[in-house]
């Protein structure tokens, strides 16, 4: 086991080599100069991000339409229910050794990898579209603007009916047309040719926190299949765009300019410092 991390360790490294390594301990320095979360305290935009911009705000990550299923609405049981699980299946699949299980409302025994495997057999089957936090809010007839949160949107859903057929936005990852989108953007400025990637565990392979200085298109390059994770950061310090693990959104810390640019090209909802992450 050792030896294949340290195999994994080698190629990670090597990957990285090819767009170039840097050791730039002031964007270390800058990226950490944000408040000291407190145990007890709610999460907020000031505990991830520098505490030193004129704008802040969120970038969404997007909801999944599956075009191919009804725009029926159904219960939070249906809803996260919409893949039956399969025991026959379960039973003649490949096994994995140590696996989680649960139990149904019979009292039946359900291997949760088993189930997380047919419900992604499920998904793959579905033809998907991204849409906006505000298309999802408007085809509803939710109320949409600065004060709306995905559980604002959730808590509507919970009460009204949730479309059998919407996928809620994943944590943890901006998804590449959206970041792809912000790269172009902010390569418009001959500054940001190149661009400041910093990942921290989990986001990182290796356990060490890694910055790289990489040119925008590589970054393009390098997230085009995951979607990006971690922190973009200006040479010149001028805007910090922040994935975190446990959020289905992104952080933008920024000058008006750039925000003002951004929000005619992606969803990006203003937020002010002390914006609550557990909204």
């Amino acid at each position: 086991m050792k030896t294949n991390f340290i195999q994994l360790k080698a190629i990670f490294t090597n990957l990285f080599s090819v767009f170039g390594q840097s050791t730039d301990q002031k964007i270390v320095s800058f990226l950490n100069s944000k408040t000291k979360f407190k145990k007890g305290n709610v999460p907020t935009i000031a505990h991830l991000l520098p505490n030193k911009f004129e704008f802040y705000g969120i970038v969404t990550h997007p909801f999944e339409i599956a075009t191919n299923l009804s725009d029926s609405l159904v219960t939070i049981n249906e809803y996260e229910n919409r893949v039956p699980y399969d025991f026959e299946k379960a039973k003649q699949a490949q096994s994995f050794g140590f696996t989680l299980t649960t139990t149904d409302k019979q009292g039946r025994v359900i291997d949760m990898t088993q189930q997380s495997i047919q419900r992604m057999e499920w998904k793959k089957k579905q033809t998907w579209k991204l849409s906006n936090w505000n298309e999802v809010c408007n085809k509803n007839g939710i109320a949409f603007d600065n004060m709306t949160t995905l559980n604002t949107i959730w808590d509507y859903f919970v009460k009204n009916g949730i479309p059998y057929n919407l996928n809620f936005p994943y944590e943890g990852v901006l998804d590449s047309s959206r970041f792809e989108r912000f790269c172009e953007i902010i390569a418009q400025d001959s500054l940001h040719n190149k661009i400041y990637v910093y990942q921290r565990p989990p986001h990182a392979i290796n356990y060490d926190d890694t910055l790289m200085l990489m040119s925008v298109s590589d970054a393009i390059q390098y997230f085009k299949h995951s979607g990006f994770k971690g922190y973009i950061c200006a040479q010149d310090k001028s805007f910090v765009l922040y994935t975190d693990n446990d959020l289905q959104f992104s952080l933008l810390g920024s000058n008006k300019a750039l925000a003002d640019k951004l929000k005619h090209e992606i969803e990006l909802i203003p937020a002010n410092l002390w914006y609550k992450l557990d909204q």
